[in-house]
């Protein structure tokens, strides 16, 4: 792949727009550049390619915020069956022809701009989401470790709780930092993780820093709800676009 002169300029673009989503937005770099890198280079690099500035870029939002403790004891169940399910799910990525994973990934894509399109989000008390956590892990954590995707349903189940915005940024965080060193860890023991492909996802982290920083200094002269929603649309025809190419239409 480094022989190819036309991957980094690709990879650089790739963090510097997933970056720039998530200044403005405060989140959505993993989503952004799994769906990205997938379109151009298949979903077996991309998990890979995604995964150190993906990382990095959440470490930063799980540390800060004041709540740190308080969501580990408040969703330490849901992490853990998370975890689990998906250096487990991970496995099923070991085969040849993993088409049926794109498309998965495709649909919750879908499903996940769908939900950010709407304009309300629903509401479940303290106790429901209590009762709801090792469920809500336990898919995620299996979505996660088939597609890559950390959102469904851990983001619209975070959401519903309403938690004022400085925790939920940082449980996302938390949580998104978990999974994907979980989804590394996953791919890793199932011989999927490729030195030199580590090596140039590292090359991702300078230009995913600067577009957050771009987008975060553009983020009060920008309407977050049309951001979001053209966010959302364009996830949407990516999703698409992915499950069209993956069946050979």
């Amino acid at each position: 792949m480094f022989a190819d002169p036309t991957v980094l300029p690709i990879v650089g673009a790739v963090f510097l727009l997933a970056g720039f989503v998530k200044g403005v937005t405060g989140m959505g770099l993993p989503t952004t550049s799994l769906t990205l890198l997938t379109i151009v280079f298949g979903m077996k690099d991309a998990l890979q390619l995604m995964l150190i500035p993906s990382i990095l870029t959440n470490f930063w939002q799980a540390a800060i915020g004041g709540y740190f403790i308080e969501t580990l004891k408040r969703f330490w169940l849901f992490f853990i069956i998370g975890i689990a399910c998906i250096i487990f799910a991970t496995g099923f990525l070991a085969g040849d022809d993993i088409t049926i994973f794109t498309l998965l990934l495709s649909a919750t894509l879908i499903v996940y701009a769908a939900y950010g399109l709407i304009s309300r989000s629903p509401t479940i008390s303290p106790e429901t989401g209590r009762i709801a956590a090792p469920f809500v892990g336990g898919i995620t954590g299996i979505l996660t470790g088939l597609t890559g995707s950390t959102v469904v349903p851990a983001v619209p189940y975070f959401q519903a709780l309403g938690m004022n915005r400085d925790m939920l940024i940082q449980t996302m965080g938390i949580w998104f930092s978990i999974s994907l060193v979980s989804l590394g860890t996953g791919l890793q023991r199932v011989g999927m993780l490729d030195q030199q492909m580590m090596v140039l996802s590292a090359t991702g982290c300078i230009p995913a820093f600067g577009g957050m920083m771009i987008g975060q200094a553009l983020r009060k002269r920008m309407s977050d709800r049309i951001f979001k929603q053209v966010f959302f649309w364009m996830l949407a025809i990516m999703g698409i676009y992915i499950a069209w190419r993956a069946i050979g239409i």
